[in-house]
């Protein structure tokens, strides 16, 4: 995303931390949640034309033609309409979230139930394009994610306290010194985090080979969809992320009022976003 493609690659299970993970098969999901989470200044065009843009997506990503893209598009519209309960729950869950009582393990399971659960519908619409690839279709795509991994190592590498600062600064305004010395501490962490995510990636990228040498398109497909599923369950909590969601629940403590009243006003914005969405008929 400029804007979505870069926090697509760093989404997380929980609003504050929010600036750390995921993959290539993960786009088209979180650039639902980042339609409805993060600020920008053409949200209501953005979130009345989601189909469109998440279609994009999707088509950028797969290689789709035009008229592809057209029959994508209805499926896209149909997964959007379909989630509006998903999208009430969220928008109640923002409601009732206070940030001086938030429980940061119980946040991240709950935004991995929703990840999940719109990854599951997101997963067969991806899996059935993938299957039905000639094969130098097929390896276009496969140097696609190559690529991307490349510049993730790349990207890796460039990280420092600053990038780590700005992305709590996103959800709290600026830190303090005390508080920028607590994120420096942690960015060893991050970059666990980062190269885990590579190793599920090229884990994934490896069984996707495999799949590929079942003759049935169709064989291909579900296989396709139970890997997908099983890459994008965020229902449990690794160690990394226990140990991440530990310091941010330590991290709150210190948060000035100021701080606190920062993370209101960008939760209301996502409050109105939200309720922007459910009106919205696609």
């Amino acid at each position: 995303m400029s804007l979505f493609r870069g926090f697509a690659r760093q989404f997380t299970l929980n609003f504050i931390s929010s600036m750390i993970i995921y993959s290539m098969i993960n786009k088209a999901i979180i650039f639902i949640l980042v339609s409805l989470l993060v600020s920008c200044s053409f949200e209501s065009l953005i979130i009345s034309n989601l189909d469109f843009f998440l279609t994009n997506q999707i088509a950028k990503s797969l290689s789709i033609n035009y008229y592809e893209k057209k029959t994508l598009n209805k499926e896209v519209q149909v997964l959007l309409n379909d989630n509006k309960a998903i999208a009430t729950s969220l928008k109640n869950h923002l409601l009732k979230m206070d940030l001086k009582k938030v429980n940061v393990k119980q946040e991240m399971f709950f935004l991995g139930d929703v990840y999940f659960k719109i990854a599951k519908q997101i997963n067969p619409i991806i899996s059935k394009r993938i299957a039905g690839f000639e094969d130098s279709k097929y390896m276009s795509f496969i140097e696609v994610l190559k690529e991307e991994n490349r510049e993730i190592i790349s990207k890796n590498k460039e990280k420092d306290i600053d990038y780590y600062a700005k992305k709590f600064e996103f959800f709290f305004g600026e830190l303090n010194n005390d508080q920028k010395n607590m994120v420096s501490k942690i960015i060893p962490l991050f970059g666990k985090l980062q190269n885990q995510r590579l190793k599920d990636r090229i884990k994934v990228q490896n069984q996707m080979k495999e799949i590929r040498l079942l003759k049935s398109i169709t064989e291909r497909e579900n296989a396709l969809v139970s890997l997908f599923n099983k890459a994008s369950d965020r229902t449990t909590l690794s160690d990394h992320l226990i140990e991440l969601s530990n310091f941010l629940q330590n991290f709150l403590n210190f948060l000035t009022n100021e701080q606190v009243s920062y993370f209101k006003t960008k939760k209301n914005k996502y409050v109105e976003w939200t309720s922007k969405f459910i009106e919205t008929n696609y």
